[in-house]
């Protein structure tokens, strides 16, 4: 079975004392992914934890699955956290649950159309109250593909991502609609009966005005549209993900397959700018670019990595305010009128279509032929085009960074990157799950079993962060989707230094204050989408 519970533990020197940070398993529960005349069923790769969402005052998890079951997680225990209800959601098992947050006695969600390109809905709950099935009180419409949402702090507003996902609308017509946020805004703490309840959305038109001046500073415009029927680039910002400023007054929007970062004026709902994240040179660093060379070999290439973040974190910390983003990578796939469209090549099919320019030194474009070195890396074919001859390439463009950065949240400036620190964890550690990869038809697969077949795409895939106060201490948790671990960093906002703590797969982390949690103690919440579990961890200090 690809599971995995790791634990490592590393030394980091702060204020001249040895300590470390590491995580401590407290308790898991398994969740089935559906119910057959109340028999549960339990699967790998069924999406039964897909997120979670915490209730701090009664001590319960949230937690939906991607094919509409609801769950509650009495967590007053830490050590033996337990199931006390679940509950099929509307069209459950023909639609796509994907978020769910608990804020004020109240549990809000958001589900996808059956046919992606239209509308989705959120939906708003009661808290479970110990008995009988939580009612459904508040439900609307909201964009394309809501994949992502979130509450202000005093869960009068609620901030829903809409990806805009391309798909069909059932009657076989293709829409590539607009990603875009929604802002519900409640009058009073009891948000289905406020006296008003307000709507707005933000789109992001502004930006087509000057699209090609975007797409020339590095935003990601892959899918064009058709002859006679061009798109705009506003039908290709895909939100990913959204995290909120301290005063709350402005929202940071990841794009993934864009590259890029909106900022929101959620006073005014209006997007304010666009902010194309760039890429790392791996000529600084390394990676391992193929499954074909016998092993792990990082090295150093003449090539770029994408960042396109999946997780963004805003954090306020020494005096300055800094975004953290987990840089997993992402293809554009898609599918028109029967024909399939991608920006992905291998490094040898640049060979094959003699797509190289001849500025390329002989080095590199040796290494884009040989399956040992750069010709299985995937590679973008949209990016690196030459000015002079577009259908030649001059540089080269990996999917995902392999790890996070730190920028600058007033102007996305880089203050620091991960560089090849995860996957060299990964090769000094746990060798043997390097750049592993679950998948859903080998059941039986041990993680070793996989090793290295993902150095040729986006190697780890660092998915997903949580960050939160610990011991005086700012703590990342970075989550790497594809090799099953987190990785525990404190955050040096000078100099940050890594603390690497692998655990266990998951899907998605967030930080339980010490506050807020059960027993007083900072924690770790983890909901593993394909393993289908919820796992609570303590976040520890030992001076050494």
């Amino acid at each position: 079975m690809a599971f995995l519970t790791l634990g490592l533990f590393l030394c980091v020197l702060t204020t001249g004392q040895s300590i470390r940070l590491g995580l401590e398993h407290l308790s898991t529960v398994y969740l089935p992914y559906r119910y057959d005349n109340g028999d549960a069923k339990y699967k790998m790769g069924k999406g039964a934890a897909e997120q979670v969402g915490y209730d701090p005052v009664n001590k319960k998890v949230y937690s939906v699955g991607q094919p509409g079951l609801l769950n509650v997680i009495d967590v007053s225990d830490p050590r033996s956290i337990t199931l006390l209800h679940y509950q099929e959601l509307p069209q459950a098992g023909q639609v796509t649950y994907t978020d769910v947050e608990y804020c004020g006695g109240f549990v809000a969600l958001t589900r996808e159309h059956e046919h992606k390109g239209l509308p989705g809905h959120v939906l708003i709950y009661e808290a479970y109250r110990g008995t009988g099935d939580m009612q459904l009180v508040y439900q609307a419409p909201v964009g394309g593909s809501p994949d992502m949402l979130l509450f202000t702090s005093d869960c009068r507003k609620l901030i829903v991502a809409n990806e805009g996902k391309d798909g069909g609308d059932g009657n076989g017509n293709f829409l590539n609609p607009e990603g875009s946020l929604n802002i519900i805004e409640f009058s009073s703490d009891d948000l289905p009966n406020s006296a008003t309840i307000v709507k707005r959305t933000v789109n992001f038109r502004k930006f087509d005005a000057s699209q090609d001046e975007y797409a020339a500073r590095g935003v990601r415009w892959v899918y064009r549209g058709e002859p006679g029927s061009p798109n705009r680039l506003s039908e290709e910002l895909e939100p990913e993900y959204v995290t909120l400023s301290k005063d709350e007054t402005k929202a940071y929007v990841g794009l993934q397959e864009n590259n890029a970062v909106i900022v929101v004026d959620l006073t005014t709902a209006t997007a304010e700018e666009l902010y194309p994240l760039g890429a790392k040179y791996w000529g600084d660093s390394g990676l391992d670019p193929s499954d074909k060379d016998g092993g792990i070999h990082i090295e150093s290439w003449p090539i770029y990595g994408l960042y396109q973040p999946d997780t963004v974190k805003y954090v306020s910390a020494g005096g300055r305010e800094l975004l953290i983003t987990s840089n997993e990578g992402n293809t554009r796939e898609l599918t028109v009128n029967g024909v399939d469209i991608s920006d992905e090549w291998r490094g040898m099919d640049f060979v094959a279509n003699n797509a190289i320019a001849n500025n390329v030194p002989s080095l590199l474009r040796d290494a884009l032929a040989d399956e040992t070195k750069l010709g299985v890396l995937r590679l973008s074919n949209y990016d690196g085009k030459s000015a002079s001859d577009p259908t030649k390439y001059e540089a080269f463009y990996a999917f995902g960074g392999r790890g996070f950065s730190i920028w600058d949240a007033k102007n996305l400036t880089q203050i620091w990157d991960s560089g090849d620190q995860v996957e060299r964890a990964h090769a000094l550690y746990y060798p043997s799950i390097f750049n592993s990869e679950y998948k859903d038809e080998f059941l039986h697969d041990h993680p070793e079993d996989t090793m290295d077949e993902t150095s040729k795409k986006k190697g780890p895939q660092s998915e997903s962060l949580a960050v939160g106060e610990a011991f005086g201490k700012t703590v990342i948790v970075l989550g790497n989707e594809r090799t099953s671990t987190l990785m525990v960093y404190t955050l040096d906002t000078h100099n940050p230094h890594a603390v690497p703590e692998f655990q266990t797969i998951h899907r998605h982390g967030r930080f339980i204050p010490h506050e807020d949690s059960p027993d007083g103690h900072p924690m770790l919440l983890v909901a593993g989408s394909l393993s289908g579990t919820v796992t609570l961890y303590r976040v520890i200090n030992t001076p050494l």
